[in-house]
Formats: C-alpha cells, sequence, structure tokens
C-alpha cells in the first residue's frame, strides 16, 4: 500500500476512534462531530495524520517541543483532572525518543506532581526546570516546568521559553484559553482567571516566532478553539453565554496553526502519537490498556479527578478506566494491522486470478 492509501485508510480510521464520543444522554450530545466536521472542512486529509506530518516536518530542523496541559478548579479538582496529562505523557514519550528531540512539559503548579508521575510511568526520567539554552547534554530529555497565572509573569515566562531556543512545535492537550473578553471558563460556564496557568500566551508567543503549534480539546474552551469559535458558540450550551458576568461565553479565542477536536483530550494526544508512529515506524511507543490503567492509578494517587465525578474513580471524562483500556488497545491494534506489509498465501493466491480446473466441483 502506498503511504497516501495508508493516509487515507489508517488516517481515516485514525481520526473516526479520536472522535468517538461517548457520553451520558442529554449531557453535550453531538458536540465533537460537530466540532471535527468544522475543522475537517478545512484540511486536505485526516486531521491526526496531517498533524504529525507537520510536526515531523518542522521537528527535522530542530531539537525542541513543547507539550502544554492542565486543567483544574480551586473547590472540585484542586489537584488537577484526568483529561490531559496522560495524554500529554505519552505525547512527550513519543516525541522524546521517536523525534529525538528535548520535550519541555509545561503545567499548572498545582499538577506538576501529578505530571511528574505519569511521567515517570510511562518510563521517562524527568528534569525539573527549564533547560539552560544551548547547554550540553549527553541526550534529549524530558523537562518539567510550571506556567505562571499572572499575565504579565506569563509574558516574562514566555520570553524566557524562547531565549537562545529554536522551538519547532508546541502542542496543547486540554488547556483552557481565554474568550473575546480575556476571560478562561470551565466547561460548565464559570470563570477560573486567576487560577490556571497561562498556557494561550506560551503557545501565541511560539507561534509567533514561527513553532508549530497544534490544539488539542474536547468541549471548545481549550487553547486552537478560536478558529471555529462560531461553530463553538452554535454547539455547546456555554459556547454563546455562559454563566459568569462577563457573558461572553465560553468559546475559545486564541487560535493554532492546527487543531484536534476529540471525545477526550487524552484520545486526541494519543490519536497524535498513533499517526505518528504509524509515519515512522515505531511501534514501541503505542501505549496499552497496561499503561493506560497504571496511569489512571498514578493519576489517582497523586489527586486527580475524573472532570464529571470529580472523584478518583479510574475513569476519564464519566467513561470507565476500563473503556480506555479497550479504546488504547484497539488504536494501537489499527495502527499496526494498518502498517503491516506481508501478503499472506490467500491473497498471493487469488492475485492470479486463476482457479484451476481440478479444484472446482
Amino acid at each position: 500500500m502506498t503511504s497516501n492509501g495508508i493516509q487515507g485508510s489508517l488516517g481515516e480510521t485514525i481520526d473516526r476512534l479520536m472522535t468517538l464520543e461517548i457520553r451520558a444522554s442529554g449531557f453535550m450530545n453531538g458536540v465533537v462531530p460537530a466540532l471535527y466536521k468544522a475543522v475537517r472542512e478545512g484540511s486536505e486529509g485526516p486531521l491526526a495524520w496531517t498533524a504529525a506530518s507537520q510536526l515531523l516536518e518542522r521537528l527535522a530542523d530542530t531539537d525542541t517541543a513543547v507539550v502544554i496541559t492542565g486543567h483544574l478548579h480551586p473547590v472540585v479538582m484542586p489537584r488537577g483532572e484526568t483529561d490531559g496529562p496522560l495524554g500529554a505523557a505519552i505525547l512527550a514519550r513519543a516525541l522524546n525518543r521517536g523525534c529525538n528531540v528535548h520535550v519541555i512539559v509545561l503545567c499548572d503548579e498545582e499538577v506538576l506532581d501529578l505530571m511528574h508521575a505519569l511521567l515517570l510511568r510511562t518510563g521517562v526520567l524527568v528534569t525539573h526546570g527549564l533547560p539552560q539554552a544551548g547547554s550540553p547534554v549527553m541526550k534529549p530529555r524530558v523537562h518539567l516546568a510550571a506556567i505562571p497565572v499572572e499575565v504579565r509573569s506569563a509574558e516574562s515566562f514566555a520570553v524566557q521559553l524562547l531565549s537562545g531556543r529554536h522551538i519547532g512545535a508546541a502542542i496543547s492537550v486540554e488547556k483552557i484559553a481565554p474568550n473575546v473578553d480575556g476571560i478562561l471558563h470551565s466547561g460548565f460556564g464559570n470563570d477560573l482567571t486567576g487560577v490556571l496557568g497561562r498556557g494561550d500566551i506560551v503557545i501565541e508567543s511560539i507561534r509567533g516566532a514561527g513553532g508549530l503549534t497544534i490544539g488539542i480539546g474536547d468541549l471548545g474552551n481549550e487553547i486552537g478553539f478560536g478558529a471555529i469559535s462560531e461553530v463553538v458558540r452554535e454547539v455547546l450550551p456555554f459556547g454563546d453565554s455562559c454563566a459568569c458576568p462577563c457573558g461572553k461565553g465560553t468559546a475559545s479565542a486564541t487560535t493554532t496553526d492546527l487543531l484536534l477536536p476529540a471525545g477526550t483530550s487524552n484520545w486526541g494526544a494519543y490519536a497524535l502519537v498513533a499517526a505518528l508512529c504509524a509515519q515512522i515506524g515505531r511501534h514501541d511507543l503505542l501505549h496499552d490498556s497496561v499503561t493506560e490503567r497504571g496511569m489512571l492509578e498514578v493519576a489517582s494517587a497523586a489527586g486527580a479527578v475524573d472532570g464529571l465525578s470529580t472523584g478518583p474513580t479510574l475513569e476519564v471524562d464519566g467513561i470507565p478506566g476500563v473503556v480506555h483500556g479497550w479504546w488504547s488497545d484497539l488504536l494501537a491494534a489499527a495502527v499496526k494491522i494498518g502498517t503491516a506489509k506481508m501478503r499472506n498465501d490467500r491473497v498471493d493466491f487469488e492475485a492470479d486470478g486463476v482457479i484451476p480446473s481440478s479444484a472446482k466441483g
């Protein structure tokens, strides 16, 4: 099969899995298909496959990528949630080992312990703080640092991050962005400005410096959805009118070069990794149900909760952990089968197009 054939078949399969919507009846149903349709209309091919292809191209000439994640609520999710950090951990590992680049993982201060534990669970050795630009190291590493909450501090942090570095790409996984009024909202329309780290400022700075930016999210209030903000306002219950005094809705005003709407943000990150692994032939970087279960257990122990139950239930967005395991195994199987080059005896036999007369009844 040609590379175009793989893109058209496996690429579509990855996107279909990425956008699988499993939600309780009456809870924001039909949102993910609508968001995906709006983005896909402006894309020449499957979204995850296209993003992976462009990501590989950009990282070929640089040695650093940034992954941004972390969502929290001071009352119900003080140590973060299970959607976002798990996907970021698998993505960071794939970029570090598959693309041989330094990966700087950025998250909220309150999520640092969770992110550290998840990276260790995936087998990644973590260094805390930003690496010194231009300093010699034995091999590319994964670095972990916190994003400031206050705007000016975040702007200064972005300058420090870019100083002396050529960052090839930045990917945001479940990181909230401000609306047109500069307010950051939860999916239910509550004001979280002053609580969440300003990943949007970092993304915009990297994009302004020429780095490729990719947004991954599931409710339209995340970094990247500014590209389809009108659709977010139309299909999300609080997209156009929120519960806070600003009244301007939850729709993100921050745009990225590429956008991956997904059933859960973790799935969007996993889909990007799957497409990347398919293109570079690194099946070993795909994760499975065992790793997924292990990450959920680690996340729960670190205080992360499911965003819908707000408890340590080994769930993500109301979906049981066992289902996420099944999904991960299915995605990995799709990549392995979709990139297989062997032909079996039956295919070779049928290719001749002739059935010997002795074999006919």
